[in-house]
């Protein structure tokens, strides 16, 4: 992958994101604006995959309100978002198949709206709690949910969950490409 700085259009993504990369956004509506103000980093993170290499790039995320889903990439194709397409270090191919794999277990999964507003509350009020829902993700933890089990995972927070700005400063990340 290219060094931090590199622009391209979404283009040049395409013709460069790989399966298991991730692609990181800072948006302009104003919920997404909150979350970054509060957290200091994107608002926002996808996985990319290619369910047959003969395929389209598709996406799994996490949205509220409609949960884990699976669209094509060119779903952000005329966004306006900033984003920053990045992967792991040292990732092979088995972990892309494990990465791809849990993503596909858990799609229908609901959002898990009100974690993402604790996550965000307990950085200004460190007494709010935060912690892991059994049947509902966000989309930073089902980023990091999906790459659990591979030989590169996302580090853990102690009694926290993670954010799209924690796993986008994960050593384990490797950055390469902004868009917009």
């Amino acid at each position: 992958m290219s060094a931090v700085g590199v622009k391209g259009t979404f283009k040049d993504l395409l013709a460069v994101a790989q399966p298991a990369d991730y692609l990181f956004f800072w948006n302009r509506d104003p919920i997404a604006y909150a979350i970054e103000e509060l957290t200091s980093g994107p608002s926002h993170v996808i996985q990319l995959t290619k369910l047959h290499p003969s395929m389209q790039m598709y996406e799994f995320e996490a949205v509220f309100p409609n949960g884990c889903r699976l669209l094509p990439l060119s779903h952000y194709a005329n966004s306006k978002s900033r984003m920053l397409l990045c992967r792991r270090k040292g990732i092979t191919d088995a972990d892309v198949s494990i990465a791809t794999a849990s993503a596909l277990r858990t799609l229908g999964r609901h959002y898990n709206w009100p974690e993402e507003v604790r996550i965000a509350l307990h950085d200004i009020l460190p007494f709010i709690p935060i912690g892991a829902s059994t049947n509902t993700l966000y989309c930073s933890g089902y980023l990091q949910l999906n790459f659990s089990g591979t030989s590169v995972p996302f580090a853990s927070m102690p009694n926290e969950n993670d954010t799209p700005e924690f796993e986008m400063k994960d050593a384990g990340t490797e950055h390469a490409m902004w868009v917009n």
